[in-house]
């Protein structure tokens, strides 16, 4: 069902930002390399080795700060890995594109 509707997005022109298995596997990377794949109960968990008061209600995530280019890197070289390893999606986990988010509201504001 994901599949079909990224595709369909896609299609009428629309991006999509998608983190695989969650959202925390792209906090996950403004620490570490996380190359194998893992459950969303496991990004949390590891995430919570970095910040261990993390929940998805924190206002701020002040340990994130100066981070965002070895975020960057470390996913653009999962998109490498999975390309390589000619893993499709959603099989490639983990992945996050929200780099692509922030990038681009960088360039808009």
């Amino acid at each position: 069902m994901l599949r079909e509707a990224k595709q369909q997005a896609e299609a009428n022109g629309v991006d999509v930002v998608i983190s695989n298995p969650s959202f925390e596997v792209w906090l996950l990377l403004h620490f570490t390399e996380q190359t194998a794949h893992l459950h969303r109960d496991h990004a949390l968990g590891n995430l919570k080795k970095f910040i261990p008061d993390y929940d998805k209600c924190l206002r701020t995530l002040d340990e994130l700060e100066g981070r965002f280019e070895e975020a960057k890197q470390r996913s653009i070289r999962l998109d490498r890995k999975h390309q390589g390893d000619e893993t499709p999606f959603p099989e490639n986990n983990p992945s996050t594109g929200m780099w692509r988010l922030v990038d681009s509201l960088q360039a808009a504001y």
